[in-house]
């Protein structure tokens, strides 16, 4: 079964795609600062499990202990957001995808 985290897994796009990826068979890691809202959500949801991250701390330890296939940033807003997710992600050989509505952070 292949595992992706989504952080912001339970706000607005974050949970159409943990429902999406879940009912797909994925094995969804439910992120977020959130350690309520994430277990709450995930309960709803087959083959989904709660994590608490923060996509401004250190995620690269999350990273090496869940050993994702892929990682969806849908936790907004990424207006002055740095880049440390996509560099954990690259660090760990994690596959990454970010929903960002900003060109600029695209960029």
């Amino acid at each position: 079964m292949k595992t992706v985290i989504i952080l912001g897994g339970y706000g607005g796009f974050g949970a159409r795609l943990s429902r999406r990826l879940a009912k797909d068979g994925w094995r969804v890691m439910v992120a977020g600062r959130n350690a309520e809202a994430a277990s709450r959500f995930a309960a709803s949801l087959p083959n989904a499990r709660p994590l608490v991250a923060d996509r401004n701390g250190d995620i690269a330890p999350m990273l090496e202990t869940v050993n994702p296939l892929l990682l969806i940033d849908a936790a907004g807003p990424f207006q002055g957001s740095g880049y440390g997710v996509a560099e954990a992600c690259i660090a760990c050989g994690v596959h990454y995808i970010d929903l960002a509505d900003a060109r600029d952070f695209v960029v």
